[in-house]
């Protein structure tokens, strides 16, 4: 009897190294999958979806950089005029679903590079499980769908995160052009220059003239964003300046690095309780948030993964965990500034799902007993997914008759 289970794991084993890339694209068609039978097919974009859509419809119609929008994170509205303009349609909605289906498109195809980021830490089947658990979370497929910027975000973030992580020289200068791509679409990927170049140095302190040599990874990121910020600047200059006015924001140093300081400090100035509760309030809701976003998947197993990831630190463990605490950064800011929203921390199920399947493999490697994990692991990622959208009631009947009445209300009215 023990020959024969030991032969049948060796079966399942070959079977998942010797077809893990058919595997991944299963699993991806599985994220497909629930995030098509759930997709909002009926409803308009709405709140800063739906700016960034009438900035990619301008600028696939005017060919240029439109005027007359004063919000950052336009690169992703640009990338999206590229298939608006080969795209034709008489009706703005179908415009509407592309640019969603884009976004489901982006999130699925995040699990590849999520696969290769957790080959450097846990064997393959680990590793399939953790793009498991980054596809099926319920938060992502949601917001997958709602065609924002958060998905093109988190895509570039694990990206560049892959690049840095590996031992090819050239690939992590890659990293650095991939991390100002990833500052484009959401000008909060600044935060990460500081962390890359840590991990940049330690990776080539033994090498000779290492922080000459740390210029060129900075010169790649300021020159692809020199030219956006530009461009950007030059669109919002009649608009009313960030700090001068006549002139336009650049985006990403103006909202990024100006903003935040302006806002902390005035803030101290005029009120200095008010500032202490800024800090306090911007605390309490990151740990609130972090706790919630957690849920149902992550709650038990991550927490864990991540203090394993902790002990016996070497230069990859190392670029996870300050990767992590730098992107809390920004979440703190929004929070402090009395911001609700789960959204800002969304980039970090990467970081959650790998920690998540870290703390299975060494409990594997405690208890051998892969196949139970693997199949008891598997039913609960279904399970819980299908359990909290179903909690969130996902039912758009309402919205879909506020909008078709919506529609015959502008049909019928002559005025505003």
């Amino acid at each position: 009897m023990n020959a024969k289970n030991e032969f049948n794991t060796f079966d399942i084993k070959k079977f998942i190294f010797s077809y893990h890339w058919v595997i991944l694209l299963f699993i991806g068609i599985i994220g497909l999958t629930f995030r098509l039978i759930y997709f909002p097919y009926q409803l308009p974009l709405t709140q800063d979806t739906e700016s960034f859509f009438w900035y990619a419809t301008d600028m696939s119609i005017l060919g240029n950089i439109p005027t007359g929008y004063n919000f950052p994170n336009t690169s992703w509205s640009m990338f999206l005029s590229i298939f608006f303009s080969l795209f034709e349609s008489e009706k703005i909605l179908d415009y509407m679903i592309l640019q969603r289906i884009l976004g489901i498109i982006i999130s699925v195809l995040t699990i590849i590079p999520i696969y290769l980021i957790s080959r450097k830490f846990v064997s393959i089947p680990y590793s399939l499980l953790a793009t498991l658990f980054f596809t099926l979370s319920p938060r992502l497929i949601i917001d997958s769908w709602i065609g924002g910027t958060i998905t093109p975000f988190i895509f570039l973030f694990v990206t560049s995160l892959l690049f840095l992580l590996d031992n090819n020289k050239k690939l992590i200068y890659a990293s650095f052009a991939t991390l100002a791509l990833f500052t484009l679409v959401r000008y909060e990927g600044m935060v990460l220059l500081i962390p890359f170049l840590i991990i940049f140095f330690i990776k080539f302190r033994k090498e000779k003239f290492v922080f000459p040599k740390m210029i060129i990874p900075i010169l790649i990121f300021i020159i692809i964003l020199i030219p956006f910020a530009y461009l950007h600047s030059e669109s919002t200059k009649d608009i009313q300046g960030y700090l001068i006015p006549g002139q336009g924001h650049d985006s990403f140093v103006s909202h990024g690095v100006i903003q935040p300081l302006e806002v902390y400090r005035t803030t101290n100035e005029n009120n200095q309780s008010e500032f202490i509760s800024m800090i306090v309030k911007g605390c309490y809701n990151l740990i609130q948030y972090f706790g919630w976003i957690m849920i149902p998947l992550f709650t038990i197993l991550t927490p864990i993964g991540l203090l394993i990831l902790l002990k016996n630190r070497n230069h990859k463990k190392i670029a996870i965990i300050i990767s992590l605490i730098f992107m809390l950064l920004p979440a703190f800011y929004a929070y402090s500034r009395g911001i609700h929203d789960t959204k800002y921390l969304y980039v970090l199920y990467p970081i959650l799902s790998l920690a998540a399947v870290i703390t299975l493999y060494e409990i594997q490697n405690r208890i051998k007993r892969p196949k139970i994990i693997g199949i008891f692991t598997i039913c609960f990622i279904f399970l819980a997914c299908v359990g909290f959208i179903d909690y969130q009631n996902l039912n758009y009947e309402h919205e879909i008759e506020a909008y078709k009445i919506a529609q015959e209300i502008s049909n019928i009215s002559d005025g505003v």
